[in-house]
């Protein structure tokens, strides 16, 4: 810089809007004493606003659209993928509430996957891997969704996807990728140290990865440990 210049500073985050807590809770029309106070946190790439509904424990994630402009692309494709099967829904369900009910060992500020990462990797599993347990549940597909015997049909096919992709998760810390819906096969592998194919993974390096199909940027990236941890959850 030029001398006698003050020092640059890195960019700071705006923060989320200051009315942003009362426009939200009078939305909602719930009584305010329900939502446990909010915070406030650029921990995250895009800061938020947290709100825990306490009669339900949800976590509420309140993003200014402005802040993230890839949250449309984000909604319209998650609701894509849930009216492409009916096998999908119970599918997402599954997998939300595993990760719920993990959240404690999974902290989103240590970089691990929220709901929406969760979704993405449920489908990238459906798409890429869970081939034959499409085909085994076929049948599910071709009945409308009404009626007992579809229904059942339908749960069963999503529990056995979900079940498909806590068995990929299971793997997630042996069999390290980078998962990329822009390519055809949907993945590729993560930088590998040492010499010719036997190269070992660097522990050092993301070992299970996923790519946002709308920003084309990682939504997560694990360290091998961190795969390693995932996985023993599942």
């Amino acid at each position: 810089r030029r001398p006698g210049a003050a020092p640059s500073r890195a960019p700071t985050r705006p923060a989320a809007p200051a009315g942003a807590v009362p426009m939200v809770v009078s939305a909602s029309g719930e009584d305010a004493s329900k939502l446990m106070p909010p915070s406030h946190t650029t921990a995250f790439k895009v800061p938020r606003v947290l709100l825990r509904h306490t009669a339900t424990n949800i976590t509420v994630d309140i993003i200014d659209t402005v802040m993230d402009p890839y949250a449309p692309g984000k909604i319209s494709f998650v609701h894509a993928w849930l009216q492409g099967s009916p096998l999908n829904a119970p599918f997402a369900q599954n997998v939300r509430g595993w990760l719920r009910a993990n959240r404690a060992e999974l902290p989103l500020l240590e970089g691990y996957p929220n709901s929406f990462v969760g979704l993405l990797s449920a489908a990238w599993f459906e798409r890429y891997s869970a081939g034959p347990i499409l085909a085994e549940h076929s049948a599910a597909l071709s009945v409308a969704p009404m009626g007992k015997g579809s229904n059942s049909s339908i749960a069963a096919g999503g529990e056995a996807f979900f079940k498909g992709w806590l068995k990929f998760v299971e793997e997630a810390d042996s069999q390290p990728l980078i998962m990329d819906f822009g390519l055809p096969a949907g993945r590729r592998p993560p930088p590998r140290v040492g010499s010719g194919v036997s190269g070992a993974v660097d522990s050092t390096l993301r070992a299970w990865s996923i790519i946002d199909p709308n920003s084309g940027c990682f939504a997560c990236s694990l360290r091998a440990e961190q795969a390693a941890h995932l996985a023993s959850l599942a």
